[in-house]
């Protein structure tokens, strides 16, 4: 089963629990994401209106996430705090609290030159991107 240390937070299990745990996350965004980094693969000043939702699932090969992370830009002052933070737990929709003593925007913060979205958000964007260019 999934750590109960990464449903609640948006990073890989490596950097929580260690390198050999495993856990599997589905990362989507809006079409004012994809429009934006279509035009602009490069940048990451996002558009007012732009979200990321990453889906977790409690165990590898699990059929059914457990929970959903979700950032929704919803300012453009240039800090993290234009982005909205929230979680919810899937089978009810019912609202979480992030774990643990650093909030969702103590640790986006560190990712400023991404436009606070973190390493595996912008990797995943790397490889739609790839693949967007590849079928075009």
């Amino acid at each position: 089963p999934m750590d109960p240390r990464l449903l609640t937070l948006c990073v890989g299990p490596g950097m929580v629990v260690g390198p050999h745990d495993a856990a599997e996350v589905d990362i989507y965004v809006n079409p004012v994401v994809v429009a934006y980094r279509t035009k602009n693969p490069r940048a990451f000043a996002y558009p007012v209106g732009s979200k990321f939702v990453k889906k977790k699932y409690p165990k590898v090969g699990a059929k059914t996430p457990d929970i959903a992370t979700v950032m929704v830009k919803t300012a453009d002052t240039g800090k993290v705090t234009d982005w909205e933070f929230s979680m919810k737990r899937l089978s009810d929709g019912k609202p979480l609290e992030h774990s643990g003593r650093v909030s969702c925007a103590d640790c986006h913060e560190r990712y400023k030159e991404r436009g606070y979205i973190s390493r595996e958000s912008e990797q995943a964007m790397q490889q739609f991107l790839a693949d967007l260019k590849k079928e075009g």
